[in-house]
């Protein structure tokens, strides 16, 4: 696919008002668990001497604590995969309009367990 190809296909999908509403809603949602979640490890970082727990597991425990600026990957990766997810589902609209649909349920419904997720992280580590 080319980029003038893709580009004709994501501005046909953006034409589209649902799609376009779908789409905003979830980068809109995304954007702001992320932004919550940075703002509660800015406030954490000073607390366990700038130390987090990063990962916890019901049989092992704590196994993965690292410094505070470490949390800042998690929304970054999160922002990644949202990102490539709406460019492929903008990108296959000409093609697929029922790929994009599932592109972006997809990427709407993992912002649940993204949000339960860093809302648990969080709440361990104060």
């Amino acid at each position: 696919m080319t980029f003038a190809s893709w580009l004709f296909s994501a501005q046909r999908a953006w034409q589209n008002l649902s799609l376009r509403a779908v789409a905003v809603s979830t980068v809109v949602f995304a954007l702001g668990i992320s932004s919550w979640f940075v703002w509660q490890i800015i406030k954490l970082r000073h607390t366990a001497n700038g130390l987090l727990v990063l990962h916890h597991n019901v049989y092992v425990g704590i196994d993965a604590i690292k410094p505070w600026w470490w949390a800042f990957g998690l929304p970054l990766v999160w922002l990644g995969c949202l990102s490539v997810d709406m460019l492929w589902a903008f990108g296959a609209y000409r093609k697929n309009a029922y790929q994009t649909w599932a592109l972006l349920f997809v990427a709407s419904a993992i912002c649940v367990p993204y949000f339960l997720t860093l809302w648990q992280l969080i709440r361990i580590n104060r």
